[in-house]
């Protein structure tokens, strides 16, 4: 049966990117990966879209997987190769998800027209709060918080000193200051690769 979205409404943010750590050569996305770290996730009656440029999901209906535990759930999403020499299912630890081996009631997003990524998306709350998702089914979970109307939008700099007009624009957008973010975590990965 269709499960009705109200409860996942509202703007989330992704504040972690986890991958298979023991399944680097076919990684697409590194940990924390700022193209998708910071991105902010609109989930409405309407639609569903993150800030990423992916085209948005339109009149969402949602309706439940097979519940269980989340580390099954993990497990038997994201299976291995065969040649790889690690068991065929990944763990919770494997993906960097310090997270319980909660029971959990995944569901799956369909959308119309289907020629959204989201068409065929995961979602699973967690007792927690956040929100897990993996929306186009490469080899990533997006751990998400929900950002709060009244949050203070955070950006790479103290937005409390901010003097000219692009950092009050930046301070000012929640979705700019999670560009930044972005930026900024780019910068000090590339940084890091180049050695000296």
């Amino acid at each position: 049966g269709a499960v009705s979205p109200s409860d996942l409404q509202g703007t989330w943010e992704v504040v972690q990117v986890a991958v298979d750590q023991r399944d680097q050569p076919h990684w697409a996305w590194f940990p924390d990966d700022p193209r998708l770290l910071g991105r902010s996730l609109e989930i409405g009656a309407a639609g569903i879209a993150l800030d990423d440029d992916s085209r948005a999901c339109t009149q969402p209906a949602l309706s439940d997987l097979a519940p269980g535990t989340l580390q099954d759930f993990i497990g038997q999403r994201f299976p291995r190769p065969a040649r790889f020499e690690t068991p065929a299912a990944p763990t919770l630890h494997d993906f960097g998800l310090e997270l319980p081996d909660a029971a959990i009631a995944p569901v799956q997003v369909r959308c119309t027209p289907d020629a959204s990524p989201w068409n065929g998306a995961w979602l699973v709350r967690l007792p927690s709060g956040r929100l897990l998702t993996n929306y186009d089914n490469s080899g990533y979970v997006l751990v998400l918080q929900r950002r709060e109307p009244d949050a203070a939008i955070r950006a790479s700099f103290a937005c409390g000193k901010a003097r000219s007009a692009v950092e009050q624009a930046i301070c000012a957008s929640p979705t700019l200051a999670g560009y930044d973010r972005s930026v900024a975590a780019a910068y000090r990965r590339a940084l890091g690769l180049a050695g000296d």
